[in-house]
């Protein structure tokens, strides 16, 4: 078994600027020029992409590619998170597999089942297992949590390795490789992606094995698993189920408003029915376009951050996403100070640039969110 495995070969360091879409960024070299360059991951990341943000940048050669640059790893407080496409899987084949399953044989990456490829397959004894990698890297407060948006594919590869169970007896594997933090347990991200969170806790129930890494990345691009034995968070799925069909929480909207040159964060209560509040966009979002210091660059200039909740909780949540926003809205670090309107239930708070990208209170946010979790699924 390897010790580790080289994900990336980085050939300079920046600092990143902005996104311009899904799969380009913006960033300056430590040399001081300005580039395009290649994002693999299509994620939201927001709680990666911060103005300022180290990277690490890898060139290529190749004179047919559009961007000779592309994103290697991004940097998140202590630690360097990978963006290479293929960096999860690459680490659960030449690291994970090995740790987990020491008698693993004849191991094959993207192996065809009708319609859809899975990452990968091998033997295990007597049984043939199939598996799908899942990257993550939204880590805070000792849970980590997938996915960071809706992933229709991921449930998509879930119902697959049900299915090749039930049909062929081949033993289906979840396996999240977690590229940073030391969390002590992994949640399906309901507040997302509840289908995702219910279609995981299915798979569970009819057998498929849900196991996960944690995995370290150098500056140099060296990768590890953290621990030896390598160390497996706990699932963490009491209790998902009934805050998913109980439909309550909050949304957290950030928005630019370019009428009055400015950003604004709001809070919106709903003790049920939160799936079809996520999906109606408010009215006042309606024409409005992207403003400097989108979510994204350029191109969005909204972003709606929900948590769920149970009914009973959902003003004492509020009460603490207020506090918090309310803190960073009179004296935003970087940014001139802004102030915070409304009644006590639905309060609006302004800020001059866009409050995600307060360093601080981008953490803060997810933070909360992730410690709010552990306090519904353990009980507290």
């Amino acid at each position: 078994m390897k010790d580790a495995i080289q994900l990336f070969r980085p050939h300079s360091r920046g600092r990143f600027l902005f996104r311009k879409n899904r799969f380009v960024i913006r960033v300056i070299h430590e040399e001081g020029f300005e580039t395009d360059v290649h994002a693999p991951n299509p994620g939201k990341l927001l709680e990666l992409y911060l103005p300022g943000t180290e990277v690490l940048l890898e060139k290529h050669s190749n004179p047919a590619r559009k961007l000779p640059w592309s994103l290697a790893a991004l940097r998140h407080g202590e630690a360097w998170v990978p963006m290479v496409s293929a960096a999860a899987n690459s680490a659960a084949a030449e690291l994970a597999v090995p740790a987990l399953f020491p008698h693993a044989s004849g191991l094959r990456r993207e192996v065809k089942s009708g319609d859809h490829r899975l990452d990968l397959a091998f033997e295990n004894g007597t049984d043939s297992w199939m598996a799908e990698v899942k990257s993550c890297s939204l880590v805070e407060a000792g849970a980590a949590m997938f996915p960071d948006a809706p992933s229709i594919r991921a449930c998509e590869h879930l119902e697959l390795l049900m299915e090749l169970q039930k049909s062929e007896g081949i033993r289906g594997l979840l396996l999240f490789v977690i590229n940073h933090g030391s969390p002590e347990y992994v949640i399906p991200n309901y507040h997302n992606d509840p289908r995702f969170a219910l279609t995981l806790i299915r798979a569970r129930e009819e057998g498929v094995s849900i196991r996960s890494v944690i995995t370290r990345s150098e500056d140099d691009g060296r990768t590890l698993l953290t621990g030896d034995p390598p160390a497996e968070p706990g699932l963490l799925l009491q209790g998902v189920k009934e805050l998913v069909r109980e439909d309550a929480g909050l949304i957290l909207d950030v928005e630019y408003l370019p009428e009055e040159k400015r950003w604004q964060a709001g809070v919106s209560i709903h003790p049920g029915e939160l799936s079809r509040a996520l999906n109606k966009a408010p009215k006042r979002a309606t024409g409005r376009t992207t403003g400097p210091g989108s979510a994204t660059g350029r191109g969005a200039g909204r972003v709606r951050i929900p948590m769920r909740s149970r009914a009973s909780e959902i003003l004492q949540t509020a009460q603490r996403l207020h506090e918090l926003l309310d803190r960073w809205a009179g004296h935003a670090s970087g940014h001139a100070s802004g102030h915070a309107f409304g009644d006590a239930e639905n309060r609006q708070f302004a800020f001059p640039g866009n409050p995600l990208h307060i360093p601080q209170l981008n953490r803060s946010i997810f933070q909360l969110r992730h410690r709010i979790s552990l306090e519904q699924l353990q009980g507290r």
